[in-house]
């Protein structure tokens, strides 16, 4: 046994073999035992492990920035236990040090102790586009928006257009494109809702070809977003640093042709 407190059972076994207990313990001879799970006794090295530290790195002033407090509570009610959370302020004297050590240029940044390995979170971890390693901590970078150093730029900012036509009083409403953003996690800095039949409207259809609509266009601070440009090849098009959906082939609603004036789906 390595991992205290632990259960042992013993006698009897099979009952609890078959039953839906048995993925909790392990068979060692003719016994069963339940070691904990973390935070636990380290029997070996008679310590307590699995208290997860936590620093949060966030640069003053950036009330746009993503709360990457989130992933905390994400993770915490997940059943990881956390020490206190430590918030640092870059510029700091302390912040200061870890960025300068750890090569931070995003804010807010997490660093992680890897005592979240215990927790089965090392695979996942390891494959993911925000997370780095970066020797006693996992760092684990921000979602948009949040600052980019050198020059605190604030990244990730996009402009949504909801494009549609007059014409078309039955076709589905245009703000369904709206959830599907958000879910994407992209943060709309700025959104409008532009007719066809308006001359903003008609110099859009003409510069990026569309044919149906509604439809919706994302211009702005695209880059900022991991694998989205590609992604979204799939479901539209993207044309000198702007995302175009066109892609009606999955999706239920009306829609309205401009080419012949006329609806599909239904």
């Amino acid at each position: 046994i390595t991992k205290l407190p632990a259960v042992v059972v013993e006698g009897n076994i099979s009952l609890i073999e078959n039953s839906q207990l048995s993925q909790l313990f392990t068979k060692k001879g003719n016994i069963l035992v339940f070691e904990s799970l973390p935070p636990y006794i380290d029997a070996k090295e008679n310590k307590l492990v699995g208290i997860v530290e936590v620093k949060l790195i966030e640069h003053k002033g950036c009330s746009e920035c993503y709360n990457m407090r989130n992933i905390i509570t994400s993770l915490s009610n997940a059943g990881v236990v956390f020490s206190e959370t430590k918030v640092l302020e870059h510029p700091g004297e302390e912040a200061n040090k870890l960025v300068k050590q750890y090569n931070i240029t995003k804010f807010p940044t997490l660093l992680i102790s890897k005592e979240i390995d215990l927790y089965g979170y090392k695979d996942s971890f390891s494959s993911s586009d925000i997370v780095k390693d970066v020797g006693d901590y996992y760092m684990i970078l921000p979602f948009p928006p949040y600052v980019e150093i050198p020059g605190l730029r604030l990244r990730g900012e996009v402009n949504v257009t909801y494009l549609y036509s007059t014409a078309c009083s039955n076709c589905t409403d245009v703000k369904m494109f709206k959830d599907g953003i958000s879910r994407m996690g992209i943060y709309i800095a700025n959104e409008r809702e532009l007719a066809v039949e308006e001359e903003k409207g008609k110099e859009l259809v003409n510069k990026y070809s569309i044919r149906f609509v509604p439809t919706v266009i994302l211009q702005g601070d695209l880059e900022a977003y991991p694998g989205l440009i590609e992604s979204w090849r799939n479901t539209g098009k993207y044309i000198n640093g702007t995302l175009i959906f066109t892609d009606y082939s999955n999706i239920q609603g009306i829609f309205y042709d401009l080419e012949n004036n006329s609806t599909i789906g239904g």
